[in-house]
């Protein structure tokens, strides 16, 4: 029987499928398939960096810029002179692929921090994430795909004050429950490895 073939694209991949009844080795198909997909994933890395305009010493920078290393670190890090250290860190800036902001140190003055998920019985996300998003305690609300729906930072003196921050969610419409956690501490990564952006998809 002559073997069949039909295209299926997916996730932007295609994928070659064979009538059971084909001569050809299994394996050797699987091995192109894999090798396919690897090409596809490489050839995908390549056209986000292009389209970026950026190289792998800036995804380098990137990654020790986010994990708190100044400009001179990264430089002894790279192995790289500063200068160049300094003139790649203005373009990510220029590009937008960083932002610079102040954080206050909120255990040190004696505030609590936390996170509070918000789970929703509407889909109206926006309005629902607004209206937290104006309460006093809360510095930012985000939304999420996944476990929880929307998920709030709160900052606060005491436990009376987000009692009454999670009260006040709660007392919104459409909100279903909230579960909270409250920061006690970070932990610094020292793993040079954590430190870089992997473009996997």
């Amino acid at each position: 029987m002559e073997e069949k073939q039909a295209d299926l694209r997916k996730n932007s991949k295609v994928i070659k499928i064979m009538n059971a009844d084909s001569n050809n080795n299994t394996n050797k198909s699987n091995n192109d398939i894999n090798n396919n997909n690897d090409s596809n994933k490489n050839n995908h890395n390549n056209k986000i960096v292009n389209f970026l305009h950026i190289d792998d010493l800036d995804l380098k920078i990137l990654g020790l810029l986010t994990t708190g290393n100044d400009n001179k670190l990264i430089a002894n890090n790279l192995s790289t002179p500063l200068s160049t250290i300094q003139r790649r860190t203005r373009k990510l800036f220029e590009k937008e692929l960083l932002s610079s902001k102040i954080e206050l140190n909120y255990n040190k003055l004696g505030l609590k921090t936390g996170f509070i998920h918000v789970y929703l019985s509407n889909g109206n996300l926006d309005k629902i994430g607004q209206q937290i998003a104006n309460r006093k305690g809360i510095s930012c609300v985000s939304v999420h795909v996944g476990n929880s729906d929307l998920v709030c930072t709160y900052i606060c003196q005491s436990s009376d004050d987000l009692i009454t921050i999670l009260s006040e969610i709660k007392s919104i419409e459409g909100v279903d429950r909230v579960v909270w956690s409250e920061e006690v501490y970070r932990i610094a990564s020292t793993s040079k490895n954590s430190q870089v952006i992997p473009l996997k998809y």
